[in-house]
């Protein structure tokens, strides 16, 4: 019933569906037939790992007490399959050992274990990974003080995995220290889930870090719509801690409350105008900035198309240096890969690098966006891929749109002031920061006077320089090509494009998530 039921998923492209049987038939009947034919259908053992990472992942955010022994079947059965080429990703590895620690498998844990230990070796001692698997394994230490000192870290998923797993194994006594409670309440904020934060937070004493406790509590009745209980708060806030780090947030929420529904039009309008001109667009440049922390490589990618005149370009830079470059047009393809002496060329078009972007009303409530990647015959295909987003009620109507920022509201974004310069428009998402009062982060998005987004900022990832519009009115400016012999080949087959992607994506990816 699941493979059939995945099948149905796929074909009318419910994502959530999918996700649910991939989840049945990946851990609670991995045995069956169905799940081998299922398994078969992954290219590797990596992108099986991938799918696997993301049930854990999911776990740490809705724990259940059956997942650790369904995993642990799950990963045999994978380990039948894909061999020791699963355990290749020690943040995968790690997770693992400890969730088979949670089945009551010892020895399989220690196995596991002592496959870990030289990929740990290969990392430096300062490594977030290695010190949270130093942490994770300190015998010496208790649950509670294992999960205080990994919640530190928790900005790395194999250590918010590995705290949430802890507060998971704790008895009812445990979880109601008061360091323990703090921190349960702050990894309930850290995944938008307020309701559990506020009854947690309400039992803390204000003793200890109580202006950073009224922040939090006042945020959560904001996220929950109660905004007057929010306002009693930061009053409080105001009055017992005037010289408190925390006002500069709390100044920001009440603003943000204060300004609530003359904000809501602002950005409403803009998400409308600026995906109506995205969906009328018929030629498109701009380039990505991706900085990727610890070492802050800066990797850029320039990206054109003109749907027109069928033709799609892209560069890969990292640190300024070339690593891809390739062009299609009716007239043909031409390839460039970091290390080669020549540019290769056919004669004929060559496949496009598509992406799919969903948003979904999510059945628990909210939206759910999902990402995909894929090659088409042409660049009128990626667009189309697109189409239902960007005709989507959440982006052309009102109502869809207030939606849509309402639930951003209610996940704990504020709508930040609304900036206006040189005919453009800047608009602001912020997000406060638990436990940090200076680390609020901003999602900024710049709106041309045409209604035209052209540029944005969202986290490490920033593009640039973007416009678009019809054919006839766009000049493209790509960086320089290597000046290189040409030579020509017959075409440039499907493999050889997603080894390409599946290499490029090593570089947006820290060591230890590789």
């Amino acid at each position: 019933m699941a493979f059939d039921l995945l099948m149905v998923a796929t074909v009318f492209q419910n994502q959530p569906q999918v996700e649910k049987m991939q989840e049945l038939l990946a851990l609670d009947y991995p045995q069956s037939l169905q799940a081998r034919y299922f398994r078969s259908t992954f290219a590797n053992a990596s992108d099986y790992r991938q799918l696997l990472s993301g049930l854990i992942d999911e776990f740490s955010r809705e724990q259940s007490p059956t997942f650790p022994e369904h995993f642990t079947q799950g990963m045999g059965a994978a380990m039948d399959d894909f061999g020791d080429q699963l355990l290749d990703d020690p943040d995968f590895l790690l997770k693992s050992v400890y969730l088979l620690e949670a089945a009551g498998e010892v020895r399989e844990k220690k196995d596991l274990l002592a496959r870990l230990k030289p990929m740990l070796d290969q990392l430096d001692q300062d490594d977030d990974l290695a010190q949270i698997a130093a942490l994770a394994a300190d015998s010496q230490q208790s649950k509670s003080k294992k999960a205080i000192a990994l919640h530190d870290f928790s900005h790395n998923q194999a250590a918010q995995f590995l705290r949430d797993l802890l507060l998971f194994q704790m008895t009812e006594d445990e979880r109601e220290e008061p360091a323990i409670r703090q921190i349960s309440a702050e990894a309930s904020i850290q995944d938008k889930k307020f309701a559990d934060a506020l009854a947690l937070l309400e039992r803390q004493p204000l003793s200890e870090d109580g202006d950073k406790i009224i922040f939090q509590r006042a945020w959560s009745h904001a996220a929950l719509g109660q905004p007057d209980n929010a306002r009693e708060l930061l009053a409080q806030l105001e009055a017992g801690y005037p010289d408190s780090p925390w006002l500069a947030p709390a100044r920001e929420l009440q603003e943000a409350m204060e300004q609530y529904d003359s904000r809501l039009e602002v950005f409403t309008d803009a998400l409308i105008g600026a995906a109506g001109a995205l969906a009328e667009l018929e030629a498109l440049e701009g380039t990505l900035l991706y900085t990727r922390a610890p070492t802050n490589t800066p990797i850029t990618a320039y990206v054109a198309m003109d749907i027109g005149g069928n033709s799609f370009e892209t560069q890969l830079r990292r640190s300024e240096e070339l690593e891809l470059a390739y062009r299609t047009a009716p007239e043909g393809a031409i390839l460039y890969t970091k290390g080669e002496k020549v540019l290769r060329r056919t004669s004929e078009p060559g496949p496009v690098p598509s992406f799919k972007v969903d948003l979904q009303p999510s059945p628990e409530g909210g939206f759910s966006f999902s990402l995909s990647a894929n090659l088409v015959n042409d660049v009128d295909d990626l667009v189309r891929n697109n189409r239902s987003l960007l005709e989507s009620p959440f982006l052309t109507t009102r109502e869809g749109a207030a939606e849509l920022l309402n639930y951003l509201q209610q996940s704990g974004f504020l709508l930040g002031k609304v900036g206006q310069r040189d005919g453009q428009t800047t608009l602001k998402l912020l997000l406060p920061d638990a436990r940090d009062p200076e680390a609020m982060t901003s999602e900024i998005f710049h709106i041309n006077a045409t209604g035209q987004l052209v540029g944005l900022a969202i986290g490490d990832i920033e593009v640039r320089n973007m416009h678009y519009g019809e054919s006839e009115s766009m000049t493209f400016s790509p960086p320089e090509w290597p000046p290189l012999d040409t030579v020509m080949t017959k075409e440039f087959s499907a493999g050889l494009f997603f080894s390409i992607i599946e290499n490029m994506a090593q570089l947006f990816m820290a060591p230890s998530e590789n």
